[in-house]
């Protein structure tokens, strides 16, 4: 979160581009994604991730699995504009928005769950493609949903929100 903060506090731009730095961007990714801007209280818009794991293996088939449900409800929340789970794979916001983050494992989920209780719309755009190695280990995979529950239940504490997928 210090360095989200930093990054927040020293951008100049009007739109703020966020990405992990283990991510691939697809060529055209962002000329994808920064034209959502330009439709009416669009304050983020998040893109899509495509594993790269092959998908003929098990890892291969969980990950594909599980981004294709995301896709699927993120999609489904865009069209009827209440969407707020920015995906940190890429993403990206109106600069003014989110001024500072709280000590918070989840930073991507607490600035799009911001931005929407401001009354901006979340949008996904399924052509920003951006790739990504899913985990290849049940200890791996493990750890990651264990820090993903951690921060959505950080989330609910801090705003009320809560997740629907923290729910078993």
């Amino acid at each position: 979160y210090s360095a989200v903060n930093l990054i927040l506090a020293n951008n100049q731009s009007e739109i703020l581009v966020m990405t992990d730095a283990d991510c691939l961007l697809k060529d055209n990714a962002l000329d994808y994604l920064l034209p959502n801007f330009l439709k009416p209280k669009v304050g983020a818009v998040c893109g899509k991730t495509i594993p790269l794991n092959p998908k003929d293996t098990f890892w291969g088939y969980i990950a594909d699995f599980r981004f294709r449900l995301f896709d699927h409800a993120a999609w489904e929340g865009t069209k009827k504009e209440n969407f707020c789970h920015l995906s940190g794979y890429l993403y990206a916001i109106k600069k003014g928005l989110v001024d500072k983050m709280p000590a918070i494992i989840q930073d991507d989920l607490y600035i799009g769950q911001t931005i929407f209780e401001q009354g901006y719309k979340i949008y996904y755009e399924p052509h920003a493609i951006v790739n990504i190695m899913h985990p290849t280990s049940f200890s791996a995979l493990i750890k990651q949903r264990r820090r993903i529950r951690l921060g959505h239940l950080e989330l609910e504490k801090l705003t009320g929100h809560h997740v629907s997928t923290t729910n078993p």
